[in-house]
């Protein structure tokens, strides 16, 4: 939950330079909509179930509150053009915030699928087995982000790495109620399946980097000038 101050840092400057003349009438703003109004509203919901341990409802909450974000994602995308380099004033202002507020929400998603069975007194061997299912889940999120362009972008594989690491680290020391039911092995297990899956997904994601920082700042863009 630590990345939930630099979201709302982020999206709270975003709606502040939203309302200045210089950047309310391009189309990234008039495109967006009330997607980000509905997120906020599905996010306040979220806190309300969860805090209320209605954990069905809440699961319900993050499914939807990724979905409108990642609906606004799209909608942004589609005001911008294939060819169109990218401006970083732009990304960072505008685009930036909700990428990693989608990361963020995708291990919400995963979190509270897992979440689910344990509410519904599933057996130890099955909670085992959605935990590692949520693993994978979001390996598969992380490399199909990195595959899909145009909407590729590093912001959310960089988020479901630094999970990995979290949840690897933090498997490091396990409680003892932890080691109580789940027993040294699996717990043993689980986290060096979250190192190798963070190794994994990094491996994707460094050879991407280099070839966009490659295309963005080391090629030359050709312009037709007319007679």
């Amino acid at each position: 939950y630590c990345l939930w101050s630099p979201i709302l840092i982020l999206e709270g400057t975003f709606a502040i330079a939203q309302l200045l003349p210089h950047y309310r009438n391009q189309p990234i703003i008039q495109e967006t909509g009330y997607l980000f109004f509905y997120c906020f509203v599905l996010q306040t919901a979220w806190t309300f179930f969860f805090s209320f341990q209605l954990f069905t409802l809440s699961f319900i909450s993050v499914v939807f509150a990724l979905l409108s974000l990642i609906s606004l994602l799209l909608t942004q995308l589609h005001t911008i053009s294939t060819d169109e380099r990218r401006s970083w004033t732009e990304y960072t202002l505008f685009r930036f915030p909700f990428y990693l507020h989608t990361g963020w929400m995708v291990l919400m998603v995963t979190e509270h699928f897992a979440l689910l069975f344990r509410a519904f007194g599933c057996s130890t061997h099955m909670q085992a087995a959605i935990d590692i299912l949520s693993l994978a889940l979001l390996l598969a999120v992380g490399v199909a982000v990195l595959i899909r362009p145009p909407y590729s972008d590093f912001v959310i594989p960089a988020v479901i790495i630094w999970s990995f690491l979290g949840i690897a680290f933090r498997l490091e020391d396990p409680s003892d109620k932890m080691l109580e039911i789940y027993g040294n092995t699996l717990v043993l297990a689980i986290r060096d399946c979250s190192f190798i899956l963070a190794g994994v997904l990094g491996c994707c994601l460094i050879p991407c980097v280099v070839v966009f920082w490659a295309r963005e700042f080391c090629t030359i863009q050709v312009v037709e000038l007319e007679n």
